[in-house]
């Protein structure tokens, strides 16, 4: 083993080691931002859909038909692959988002 045979083992090993490390920090890292950003994108999209509900509070209904609550679309496919099609016709249903979620609700459901 010469002098010019790069660095030794224990140190290399040590090198690899500690770049595992770092670049499993910094996956955590990127993981936990991009839930927050994902977290915070989901507030402003409620925030908006509370905004539209806010809009359409005491207005009439026209043609019969009346604004009851206004849901990001996110949340509307989730809650339709969850509880299937329709399940923005059962009253129940409504009545627990009512409950849960009242800022996003116009009128009563």
């Amino acid at each position: 083993m010469g002098v010019s045979d790069g660095p030794h083992p224990i140190l290399a090993m040590a090198k690899i080691i500690e770049s595992q490390e770092a670049m499993t920090a910094a996956v955590i890292r990127e993981i936990m931002t991009g839930e927050q950003l994902k977290a915070q994108f989901e507030a402003e999209r409620e925030a908006n859909s509370a905004r539209i509900a806010e809009d359409y509070k005491g207005k009439k209904s026209r043609g019969g038909l009346m604004h009851l609550a206004e849901i990001p679309q996110r949340e509307f496919f989730r809650l339709t692959q969850w509880l299937g099609d329709g399940w923005w016709n059962d009253r129940n249903t409504l009545r627990h988002l009512q409950r849960t979620h009242p800022h996003l609700f116009s009128h009563r459901a």
